[in-house]
């Protein structure tokens, strides 16, 4: 484009800063999920919750998986477009079934998790079980029965994982918390490796402790020195989840397959 006595930015130099601007504009991280069909798991409260708030507001089409009755049913109260399905993601045939029955996805997100402290000499099998079992076992599961839609209908479509920084490092007391974690994220990676050639791109998040979830209440007081470390040394509030959660959905992020993101404040750069 040619800049000539016409040129009603009187200016170059005006016309570069709107040149810019308009540049910047149009790299702006804003995407809608309007009439996207998305699973969310344990979607009733915490970051499932602020996932869903941010994407009901946003017009998307939400299916959730809840274990809980009453926290489901407390769901569909307040939003009673939001397709409740009260499922122990544990439970591989009714959680198989429940996802068929939404239909095709879009996209998912696999944000059900189980954390029990004990010291690594007090672990119990029903402890290590059901830490493996939910944070690892459980999403092949799901990923293979939204998958299986998204791979017939020939549109692809992106998963994000909600994992941990107890993934990446660990305290005393998180064992098999940190143990399950660290294997959901070879997990994501071995998913993303057999599922890209389908356009299904799989990622993950590994948050810090976040505010107002019941992991914190629960994590054992060995952890608050690994979490002083931060550089700036407060608690995640769950937006800040829900920010990278949705970058990775959409198509901003469509050349990231099987990577993490870790919301830590830098706790695992020092």
């Amino acid at each position: 484009m040619l800049i000539s006595d016409s040129n009603p930015f009187g200016d170059i130099s005006a016309f570069v800063r709107f040149a810019i601007s308009k540049s910047l504009n149009s790299m702006a991280l804003n995407h809608s999920f309007a009439g996207k069909r998305i699973l969310v798991t344990a979607g009733a409260k915490g970051i499932g919750r602020a996932i869903v708030n941010r994407l009901h507001a946003d017009d998307a089409h939400l299916f959730v998986l809840q274990r809980n009755p009453v926290l489901a049913q407390k769901l569909r109260d307040e939003l009673p477009n939001v397709t409740v399905a009260c499922v122990d993601v544990n439970n591989w045939t009714e959680t198989r079934e429940a996802i068929e029955s939404f239909g095709v996805l879009d996209h998912v997100i696999n944000n059900a998790g189980f954390l029990e402290s004990q010291p690594f000499m007090e672990i119990t099998e029903e402890s290590a079980e059901l830490h493996l079992s939910t944070n690892c076992k459980s999403l092949i599961n799901i990923v293979q029965s939204a998958a299986k839609g998204m791979i017939e209908s020939g549109n692809g479509g992106s998963i994000v994982n909600i994992l941990s920084l107890g993934g990446h490092a660990t305290v005393a007391g998180i064992c098999c918390y940190s143990t399950s974690k660290a294997a959901t994220l070879m997990l994501t990676k071995c998913m993303s490796v057999e599922l890209g050639q389908y356009k299904i791109r799989v990622n993950s998040v590994s948050p810090a402790a976040v505010a107002d979830t019941d992991m914190v209440a629960l994590l054992p007081p060995t952890a608050g020195a690994l979490l002083a470390r931060a550089m700036q040394p407060r608690l995640l509030v769950a937006d800040e989840v829900v920010d990278s959660v949705l970058f990775l959905l959409s198509p901003r992020a469509s050349m990231i397959y099987g990577e993490d993101i870790l919301i830590d404040g830098g706790v695992h750069t020092c």
